[in-house]
């Protein structure tokens, strides 16, 4: 595999990666941006070390770091209140650094009125004088991190002595202003804190000026992520490979610094080889890994970082990105060009799909193995629980695989042990896959329900699909599961809206409010007998659409219609480029409106209801097939 085509595979990460990335300052975030930035990396094995660490970035937003710090800072306001005492809160630097942003808003968020905000907010620049007049018993200071506490120390340096080039206060307290600091209780409050180091320097400057600080963080990150110990990292060897990756890029984008070598080593992966993963919407930490924020020259070639720091973003004025922009169009022309038959292979098999005839290779009771090749679907016939076994099984939550050991097998006959093997594997690999899912949505969850295992929403009889893949050791690969009903009350609890939404106030808003009364009003036209409702294709392989995922969609199609059923109607996760839902739309399904549905946990996702009737999607199948199935939409805005 080639980096373009590992790239390619990765598409759904590069798009989850654009949300959870694109309020950072520059506002350039974009698929094309990320592919371009990949494809700068040597092969598909750095491309996959780049992913992972992207994948595990803390991308912090002024919202976060706003709540972060009010949390904190009201915990120390809480305390002084108790005492009935007056204090001053301040930024760690002037008013154009970083932290200065959060002032007013902590201010408007921590007083009931303004004038109360302007007689405890200062600045350091006027910190003398208002420790001078308000006499305060207490002080916060703020910022949105530290790191190694190396510009602490110097704040506190110039802010109670002389020193010959200040850079951050221009003129230190004094001698009956550092009387007053001395007299209060500091609080040095962050938003996140990413080395415990910083804690020495702060006891040192607690000896050395005879103060009283105590240091509060909201979040703690002392991981490097480059380290084998790192929760990324699955192996020592992988560990160092990754190191040298990063310090072979890192050490030719230092060039334009002019520094010794010592300096040059101790920054490779970050600010004290500290290989941070974290960035705020509005700058970068320096401790995070360079390559992410550094410019420079690699390999005679401009560097394009994804987060560039605010000073380096400046030398990308005349950086001219079309020049070297990289868009999924082009990773798949370079594909092809580096593999003319790739193409018509692709358009082989998918013939040989359609003309594929799936047999059965195994029955027992109501339930069946169908097989094309290394890949199977076994098609259970399943019962609804009884109330004996859903009050049992809705008892726990699964929070581990092995919770899956206490399973309830709620087939419609008795099946051999080869079926109850097979639904056994398909739920443990439901729950890993459900729970990367959730992770990738943002959604932090550490349990799932049971019913969602076990089925225990549905009330009518239904069908359970599951596609794996067998190999020459006769060793089971799960990759994907759907099921089927005809019950109405499961279709209706399905595709009906349950969902709120407030009064519409944009044309978007008024749009989702019909999509959903389409909704609404579908069941009432299904001809319940001859309807095929498909709940998920869950899963989440390593296999592309192009061919396994086609392949499933001809079994599950082929099978329904050798059933005489007339009309298919399934939903298809709503996501930022909608590329599945284009997939469904390119194979003749119409989008009936929008739903929300509950995946295991106390989050609803909104998912497309979409609809079809069999022959239509027969038609658009063949019409398509001397194409390439998908018609890889562009962003919708």
């Amino acid at each position: 595999m080639n980096k373009a085509e590992k790239i390619l595979k990765n598409l759904d990460l590069i798009e989850y990666l654009v949300e959870n990335f694109k309020t950072y300052y520059t506002k350039d975030i974009s698929v094309e941006k990320i592919i371009t930035f990949l494809y700068q990396f040597k092969g598909a094995e750095e491309v996959g070390f780049v992913l992972k660490l992207l994948s595990t970035i803390r991308f912090l937003s002024q919202e976060k770091i706003l709540h972060l710090l009010l949390t904190i800072v009201s915990e120390c306001k809480e305390e002084i209140d108790n005492k009935n005492s007056k204090f001053l809160i301040s930024s760690l630097g002037q008013g154009q650094d970083s932290a200065s942003i959060f002032t007013y808003d902590l201010g408007k968020e921590l007083f009931d009125s303004e004038q109360d905000s302007l007689d405890s907010l200062c600045t350091v620049t006027n910190l003398g004088i208002y420790l001078q007049q308000k006499k305060p018993s207490f002080l916060i200071f703020f910022d949105d991190n530290i790191t190694s506490g190396i510009q602490l120390k110097q704040f506190f340096t110039e802010l109670l002595e002389e020193t010959d080039k200040p850079e951050i206060i221009r003129f230190p307290l004094s001698e009956v202003q550092i009387d007053q600091l001395k007299k209060c209780k500091i609080f040095l409050c962050f938003a996140i804190q990413l080395a415990q180091e910083c804690e020495d320097i702060i006891c040192e400057i607690e000896n050395k000026y005879q103060l009283n600080i105590e240091l509060k963080a909201g979040v703690k990150d002392f991981t490097n992520y480059l380290d084998y110990s790192s929760p990324i990292v699955t192996s020592i060897e992988e560990s160092k490979k990754i190191k040298k990756m990063v310090s072979r890029i890192s050490r030719s984008l230092y060039m334009d610094k002019k520094w010794g070598k010592h300096k040059v080593y101790e920054r490779l992966y970050g600010f004290g080889n500290l290989g941070k993963l974290t960035v705020f919407e509005h700058n970068i930490p320096k401790s995070l890994i360079p390559i992410f924020w550094k410019t420079g020259i690699y390999k005679d070639k401009r560097w394009l970082p994804l987060f560039p720091e605010r000073s380096e973003y400046k030398k990308l004025d005349d950086f001219h990105f079309d020049q070297i922009r990289k868009s999924i169009d082009s990773l798949k022309k370079e594909l092809i060009d580096n593999n003319p038959s790739l193409s018509r292979k692709e358009e082989l098999i998918k013939e040989k799909i359609d003309d594929t005839d799936f047999w059965s290779i195994q029955e027992s009771g109501n339930s069946i193995i169908l097989k094309s090749n290394n890949l199977c679907c076994a098609i259970l016939q399943m019962r609804p629980l009884t109330e004996i076994e859903r009050s049992s099984s809705n008892e726990y939550q699964i929070t581990s695989i092995s919770d899956l050991k206490k399973g309830v097998y709620n087939f419609k006959k008795n099946v051999n042990s080869k079926f109850q093997s097979i639904l056994d594997l398909e739920r443990r690999n439901r729950f890993s896959q459900y729970m990367y899912f959730l992770k990738g949505e943002g959604i932090v969850s550490h349990s799932i329900s049971s019913k969602f295992i076990d089925d225990s929403d549905l009330r009518g009889d239904y069908t359970l699909f599951i596609f794996y893949t067998v190999n020459e050791r006769d060793e089971m690969t799960p990759l994907y599961s759907a099921r089927s009903f005809a019950d109405e009350i499961d279709i209706s609890n399905e595709i009906s809206v349950t969902e709120r939404i407030k009064k519409p106030e944009s044309f978007e808003e008024s749009l989702l409010t019909k999509q959903m009364q389409n909704v609404s009003n579908l069941k009432d036209g299904l001809d319940m007998e001859n309807t095929f409702v498909m709940d998920r294709l869950a899963g989440r392989s390593s296999y592309g659409f192009n061919y396994i995922k086609y392949l499933i969609f001809r079994l599950v199609y082929s099978y329904n219609l050798k059933s005489g059923r007339t009309t298919i109607v399934g939903l298809a996760r709503k996501s930022p480029y909608e590329r599945l839902l284009c997939q469904y739309l390119n194979l003749g399904f119409v989008l009936k409106g929008l739903t929300y549905y509950n995946i295991g946990t106390t989050e609803k996702i909104p998912h497309w209801v979409i609809y079809s009737d069999l022959n239509s999607i027969g038609e658009r199948s063949r019409q398509q097939r001397s194409n390439n199935i998908v018609i890889e939409p562009r962003r919708i805005r």
